[in-house]
């Protein structure tokens, strides 16, 4: 059986998820982790700690996936397009973990109204942002990116090309209102469009 922390984060994730941020109880997450809130309260300092424990282990997910994929001898740009095909992969596989991401990554501003003296980027997170920068920074220092870019906008391009894909997938689903889904092919060649040395 899974210990009392595990059991907490899986029964957060479900309700953060279902009913958003503000519209779950720690009462409603202790009911269902089989807990009581003072349960809650002594391995996590309030609600908000539980959601980024949450948020972490979901970059956690990703973070694991990644690694695992990545070989010493690739090139930097191939470690990117590998990085990417894995989290647009994990989208079919693992959409839960993936849209609770972008849902809160995508509600910023919920995690700043609570965060006060708290980070509003996890660990997991942070890991994440550190690998994609680094590789970036050995794509440009090889001449491999087109010339008006720099390591750090090559980088937030990655990232933000990542998250906008992956948001218009969510609203696309989930909305029929919603016109500008892409596939993956196309997306994957709008990151190639950011390097000299592929062709698109």
């Amino acid at each position: 059986m899974p210990d009392l922390s595990e059991r907490i984060l899986a029964s957060a994730r479900t309700l953060f998820y279902e009913n958003g941020y503000y519209g779950t109880a720690t009462h409603e997450i202790a009911k269902k982790a089989g807990t009581s809130e003072s349960g809650i309260f002594r391995l996590f300092k309030n609600k908000y700690g539980v959601l980024m424990a949450v948020y972490n282990e979901a970059w956690k997910k990703v973070n694991s996936r990644v690694n695992a994929i990545l070989v010493s001898t690739d090139s930097p740009v191939e470690s990117i397009l590998k990085i990417v095909n894995t989290i647009f992969s994990m989208y079919d596989d693992d959409r839960m973990t993936i849209n609770f991401i972008i849902i809160n990554t995508g509600n910023t501003d919920t995690l700043i109204l609570e965060r006060k003296e708290e980070s509003i980027i996890s660990q997991e997170n942070l890991h994440y942002i550190f690998l994609i920068q680094e590789l970036c920074k050995k794509c440009f220092d090889r001449k491999e990116t087109n010339g008006f870019l720099t390591p750090e906008s090559l980088c937030e391009g990655i990232m933000a090309i990542i998250e906008g894909v992956l948001l218009g997938w969510y609203l696309s689903d989930n909305s029929k209102d919603y016109p500008y889904k892409i596939g993956k092919d196309k997306a994957i060649n709008l990151i190639k469009s950011l390097f000299i040395s592929l062709e698109v």
